[in-house]
C-alpha cells in the first residue's frame, strides 16, 4: 500500500540540496513569500536518505528504505515481546500480526520511518533492560543524537525513556535490588538528552518540535 503524499518531493528536493551542499539549509529556500527566511529543518538528514535512495534506485530505492525500516520496527518489537511474561507464543504472534497491519498505513515515504524504526529498537532496549538487567543501554546515547537529525519523534523516545527511568526509580523507593537499574537508567536519560543537542540548530530544534506538537490542528 504505497502512495507518495506531496511531502515526499520536498523532502526529496531539500535533501538534493543538503547533498550538493553537505549542511542543512538554513534559510528557505522554496516559498516566494517567506524566501531567506530562518528554517529549521530538523529532518534534513532523513531527507538526504530519501533523496540519496530515489536518486540511487528511483522508487524502489524508497521502497528499499521502506522495508529496512519496517524490518527493523517488527524485529525489534518481536524482540521487545519477547522478553516479558506478556502472554504465551500464540498471543505474542497475533500480536506482532496485529501491529504489522496497523503499521501498513503510517508507514509511508516520511521521514518518520525512522521513528517508528527507533522507537521500536529504543522498547526493545528498555524490555531487555528491565526484565533481564543486561540491555547495552550506551547505545541509546548515538542513537539520540543520530535520532534528532532524522526526525521530531525523537521527543516521544525521551518520553518513553522518561516513563521508563520514573517507573523504575519509584519501585527503587521500596525494592532496594532496583536502585542500582534506576540509577543507570537515570543517567542514560540525562546523556539522551543531553546527546539531541548534537544537531546543526541546537535548542531550536527542539523548539520546533514542540512549536508542531502544540499546533492545534
Amino acid at each position: 500500500d504505497n502512495f507518495a503524499d506531496p511531502d515526499l518531493w520536498m523532502h526529496i528536493l531539500a535533501g538534493r540540496l543538503i547533498l550538493a551542499g553537505h549542511i542543512p539549509p538554513m534559510t528557505d529556500p522554496f516559498s516566494y513569500n517567506t524566501s531567506g527566511m530562518a528554517w529549521r529543518d530538523h529532518e534534513w538528514l532523513a531527507q538526504a536518505a530519501l533523496a540519496l535512495s530515489y536518486d540511487t534506485l528511483g522508487v524502489l530505492g524508497l521502497k528499499l528504505l521502506k522495508m529496512f525500516c519496517a524490518a527493523i520496527a517488527m524485529a525489534s518489537i518481536a524482540i521487545g515481546i519477547s522478553q516479558t511474561a506478556a502472554g504465551t507464543g500464540a498471543f505474542r504472534r497475533v500480536a506482532l500480526i496485529v501491529t504489522a497491519m496497523l503499521m501498513v498505513e503510517p508507514m509511508q515515504f516520511r521521514p518518520q520511518l525512522f521513528t517508528f524504526a527507533m522507537l521500536s529498537a529504543e522498547l526493545a532496549i528498555l524490555a531487555v533492560e528491565i526484565y533481564w538487567d543486561r540491555a547495552p543501554l550506551w547505545v541509546l546515547v548515538p542513537m539520540f543524537a543520530l535520532w534528532v537529525n532524522l526526525h521530531g519523534g525523537y521527543a516521544t523516545g525521551l518520553g518513553a525513556l522518561g516513563v521508563a527511568t520514573a517507573v523504575v526509580a519509584l519501585q527503587s523507593t521500596y525494592r532496594s535490588g532496583l536502585r542500582r537499574k534506576a540509577g543507570r537508567l537515570i543517567l542514560v536519560t540525562v546523556l539522551c538528552s543531553l546527546a539531541t543537542l548534537l544537531n546543526p540548530f541546537g535548542l531550536s530544534a527542539a523548539k520546533t518540535v514542540m512549536h508542531s506538537v502544540s499546533d492545534p490542528l
